[in-house]
This record gives C-alpha cells, structure tokens and sequence, in this order.
C-alpha cells in the first residue's frame, strides 16, 4: 500500500482536519513552545508572527499576538525586547518565559504520558522494517520513552493530520533520512519549527545524499542496527535525558 506523502498541496487540507481548541488550551500550547524554544530560563525567544501562528495553533498572526498580550498581562511572559522604540505587532517580537510562567508551566503539565513519546520519522519500507523493530524503537523504549511510528498503530484519520497531530504531542522526534523520503524531511522540519528537538540518523552509505539543508546539523551515522541502537540510546540520554522505563 502507498503512503500518501505531506506536501504544500495538502496544507491546507491538513489544517481544517486538526483539532478546534479552545483559547485556553492554545494560549497553554504556545506557552509550552516557548519553553522548549528556550535554551533556559531567561532566555529570549524571538517571533515572527506572520510564520509563527501556528505555535498557538492560532489562525492568523492577530490571534497569536493576542495570546501573547495576554499571557504578558498574565505574568507569564514578558517582553524582552525594547518597548519604546518597537511597536507591538511589528514584524518581530521577543518574548521570555518569566518566572510565574515556568511555576505555571510545572504546576500544569496535564500531558506526561504524552511528553513520554517520541515521533518516530523514517522510510515505511521492507528494508528499513528491521531498522524500526530492532534498532530505533527499542532504543527509544529503553531510554525510557514511547516509540510512535504513524504506520504501526490503527486509526481512522487522515493520515498527515495525524502526523501532525502526534508530533505536537511528542517530546522530541527521530528523523532517520535513510531512503530519502520527503515526508520524513517534512516532519523533522515542522517539529523543529514547534520547538521540538530532532535526532537526525542516516545510514552510512546513504550520507551523501542528505539535503543540503539538514547537512548542518550532527547525525548518528550507522552501519548495523545494533550498532544504531546503542549509539541512538546514548544520545537520547545525552540530550534529551533518560526516563523510567514504560
């Protein structure tokens, strides 16, 4: 069976098909996405409104700076850039996590099963079947986390917004380039885009041929699934942290 691909095409497809929540829950979301965005409290985070909507899973750019005057007024974020001599709602806007809202953050987290999975991206084919079952699920599962893979649980929704849905709810997402696959590159791309970390692999003999793009960041280069699996676990534990086993 063919595995219908995300593309620009299906954008906006994807986008009437995902959940309607309500102001409450997106003012929560975004505020999480500030925290993961932020390298550690204090921290300034820097907006563009007219691309960065979709954090509060807002509609346009005036529903998110709504959200963000509102947090403010909550004492929850605060402005970190110069108040006098930039208006609010210009082209960019820099905002930090203040301390009520990390308390808020850690006083609220409603989502800890969800925060225990990890987005798995990769190629769905017959030669990569052994990578998922013996190298990168285990290896998620043993640091402590929950794999997802779209493919390997039953559901009756359409399947990009699924995708997408199911990264939102991830702490961080896997993105194994081996094969090339586009949809795999779109969804390393948009957890990036929502703050989430990425842990890019590649087979070995695959390597020159990772996008020019993604080149950039580190990947766990591999040769042999065990050798994936043990070098993945370290480096779960490494960046992201090991949890109890599920």
């Amino acid at each position: 069976m063919d595995i219908p691909e995300i593309s620009t095409n299906s954008l906006t497809e994807i986008e009437q098909s995902l959940p309607d929540y309500n102001p409450s829950d997106k003012q929560q979301f975004f505020l999480q996405s500030i925290a993961r965005k932020s390298k550690y409290p204090g921290d300034s985070v820097s907006l563009l409104p007219e691309f960065d909507y979709p954090l509060a899973w807002a509609s346009a750019s005036e529903e998110l700076l709504f959200y963000i005057r509102y947090l403010i007024e909550r004492g929850l974020l605060a402005r970190t850039d110069d108040e006098e001599t930039q208006a609010f709602g210009d082209m960019s806007v820099s905002v930090e996590v203040a301390a009520d809202g990390w308390e808020y953050l850690d006083q609220h987290e409603q989502r800890a099963v969800e925060l225990s999975q990890a987005f798995v991206a990769m190629s769905f084919s017959e030669s990569m079947k052994m990578v998922w079952e013996k190298a990168i699920k285990p290896a998620i599962n043993e640091a402590g986390y929950k794999a997802y893979r779209v493919d390997a649980e039953l559901h009756i929704d359409r399947i990009d917004a699924k995708i997408i849905a199911e990264i939102k709810k991830s702490l961080f997402v896997v993105a194994d380039v081996t094969e090339q696959k586009r949809g795999v590159y779109f969804e390393a791309g948009y957890a990036i885009g929502i703050g989430l970390p990425v842990i890019w692999c590649v087979r070995k003999d695959d390597l020159t041929n990772v996008h020019f793009d993604t080149r950039q960041y580190n990947h766990v280069v591999w040769e042999s699934t065990q050798e994936l699996k043990e070098t993945l676990y370290d480096v779960i534990c490494a960046v992201i942290g090991r949890k109890h086993k599920i």
